[in-house]
């Protein structure tokens, strides 16, 4: 099997900056769900704890997408573990009938895609 060649250090392909990108705006928006739902409406005791997981959720999007930027390779392994978790729920919200989740599938694709078919461009 021939060795690839290692890419030069600090180029990050395009596609790599689009998946971070999306990374950033999925966490940006979960963080934004997160208050909404914690200042806007009234919430019970079970909604809580689905806005402090929410906000764990956006906090990890968030970070995975800097060291995406970074190309460190836990921010590569840490947003296509975020990206296969959201690919999964949008997987149950279109079995429930929330066609939109569509366009989150097709984000989440694309994030796994960029993240693995890269990979030699992300250092340890």
């Amino acid at each position: 099997m021939a060795q690839r060649e290692r890419p030069p250090v600090g180029a990050r392909p395009g596609v790599v900056t689009v998946a971070a990108l999306v990374l950033a705006a999925a966490g940006a928006a979960a963080l934004l769900d997160c208050f909404i739902l914690l200042f806007v409406t009234s919430v019970g005791a079970v909604l809580d704890v689905v806005v402090v997981l929410l906000l764990a959720v956006g906090a990890l999007e968030v970070f995975a997408a800097t060291q995406v930027f970074e190309l460190r390779e836990r921010g590569r392994r840490l947003g296509i573990t975020m990206a296969v978790l959201s690919a999964v729920f949008s997987l149950v919200l279109i079995a429930k009938g929330t066609v939109l989740s569509v366009i989150g599938l097709a984000a989440d694709a694309f994030v796994i895609y960029a993240l693995y078919a890269n990979r030699e461009y992300f250092a340890g």
